[in-house]
């Protein structure tokens, strides 16, 4: 049975040849670099949401007297709604699945998303199905636009005044909702003054290795919190962000060589999985040991340059070699928070 107390996992191949390989791996040149871009498309989403809200003044008290103070769900912090936030969720959800959909293969860049060449029709067409429920979800609120404003008014009469004074043209409304997506590639200066004028552009595609480190960092923290953290027992459905960075990682794997050894640990893992029915005992002490690696960007890089390392030294692999005939084998420790050495679980039921 996992136990919050501590956890530990035998080092594998990459871990234990890690001390004959002392010589940081270089990852890649300022010309490596830049050929990253020829199998990168950028993804800039253009969206603009309508708040409903409008700065609430002190005139406002006036129309009403200053010793009434609004109710919470018209006014807070400074702002009055002018109809009700539900009314114009759908907005603000269209939005955010785009940008799951885009954080799910790509990475952040250049204040859009780089994604790899071989995601960009799917998504694409992922993005244009937002784009066209995003249009009819406008169209049909333009449609009841006045209405939805009045309804706002009846739910609170006291306050009909300052929601009247304070009402958008739908014209402004119809403006400021906007959804849209444009792709493009990127092309490095060619000319004599080429160094100079790409130097930002350099310094960006390079860091995309340690940005997609980080991003499956965040999501690998994410799925701890909400589906490891305290639990001895977890469902197949626990196994859905670790799949989810996984083909995150293989789809972008040309960005930093030390990539596809995390990619090799994680198919490992799933691999001696059961593929039904709850994972428990051994198997999520695994799981969790695998969720913890990809929370930590500086381990996954470790990880995967000591992988490498094993590979290409034939004084690795000879190490190697000598210590899978060791009785004892090394063990690493990931201490995790507990109140108790014996975990309690928070209930009896399965969890997801």
């Amino acid at each position: 049975m996992f136990s919050p107390g501590f956890f530990r996992f035998k080092k594998g191949p990459a871990e234990r040849t890690r001390a004959t390989s002392q010589k940081p791996e270089r990852v890649a040149g300022k010309e490596e670099d830049m050929k990253v871009l020829e199998k990168v498309v950028c993804m800039m989403l253009d969206v603009h949401l309508w708040t409903g809200r409008k700065k609430l003044d002190i005139g406002d008290l006036k129309l009403v007297g200053r010793d009434q103070i609004p109710p919470e769900d018209l006014a807070s912090l400074g702002s009055k709604k002018i109809v009700s936030p539900e009314d114009i969720a759908i907005f603000a959800t269209l939005k955010k699945r785009a940008e799951r959909l885009l954080e799910g293969v790509g990475i952040r860049f250049l204040g859009g998303y780089a994604l790899p060449e071989t995601e960009v029709e799917k998504v694409s067409a992922d993005l244009a199905g937002i784009l066209s429920e995003f249009t009819t979800a406008k169209k049909n609120f333009l449609a009841i636009y006045d209405h939805v404003v009045q309804d706002w008014i009846n739910a609170h009469p006291e306050w009909g005044s300052i929601i009247r004074a304070a009402i958008a043209p739908k014209e402004e409304v119809e403006r400021q909702l906007r959804f849209d997506f444009q792709m493009f590639k990127i092309n490095p200066v060619d000319d004599r003054s080429a160094s100079q004028l790409n130097a930002g552009l350099v310094k960006q595609v390079g860091g995309l290795g340690d940005r997609l480190f980080f991003e499956i960092g965040k999501q690998a923290e994410e799925a701890w919190e909400l589906s490891f953290k305290g639990k001895v027992k977890i469902t197949q459905k626990a196994l859905r962000p670790v799949r989810a960075m996984r083909e995150k990682l293989f789809g972008l794997s040309f960005l930093d060589p030390r990539v596809n050894p995390v990619i090799d640990r994680i198919d490992a893992i799933l691999a001696k999985l059961p593929t039904s029915g709850p994972i428990e005992n051994t198997d999520l002490d695994a799981l969790a040991g695998l969720v913890l690696l990809l929370s930590n960007p500086d381990k996954m890089r470790e990880h995967g340059a000591a992988a490498r390392a094993a590979i290409s030294s034939p004084t690795a692999i000879h190490a190697e070699s000598q210590a899978e005939e060791e009785a004892t084998e090394t063990e690493e420790e990931f201490d995790i928070p507990s109140p108790a050495p014996t975990p309690t679980p928070l209930f009896t039921g399965t969890w997801f």
